[in-house]
C-alpha cells in the first residue's frame, strides 16, 4: 500500500466524519437533542446507521466530538 493510497483513505474518512457532524448539527438544531436519533443523523448525512457507529459510539460521543472540533478550530 502506498502512502498516497493511505492518505486518500484518511481524507475520505475525515470528510465522512465531517459530513456526519454537519448532519448532526443540522438535525439537532431542527428537532432538539432528545428528539434526535442516530437514524435521523445517518439519513441526513447519507450514510447507514452502522457507518455512524464506526465513527462515534453513540449520540453523546458525537455531540462531544462536535464541541471538541469546534474548540480546536477556535483555539
Amino acid at each position: 500500500m502506498t502512502s498516497k493510497t493511505e492518505s486518500m483513505r484518511e481524507s475520505k474518512k475525515l470528510k465522512k466524519r465531517q459530513r456526519i457532524q454537519d448532519a448532526a448539527i443540522k438535525v439537532l438544531a431542527n428537532v432538539g437533542y432528545y428528539n434526535t436519533t442516530v437514524s435521523l443523523i445517518a439519513k441526513e448525512a447519507g450514510v447507514a446507521d452502522g457507518t455512524l457507529y464506526l465513527y462515534f459510539q453513540n449520540k453523546d460521543e458525537l455531540l462531544i466530538g462536535i464541541f471538541e472540533d469546534i474548540m480546536d478550530r477556535f483555539i
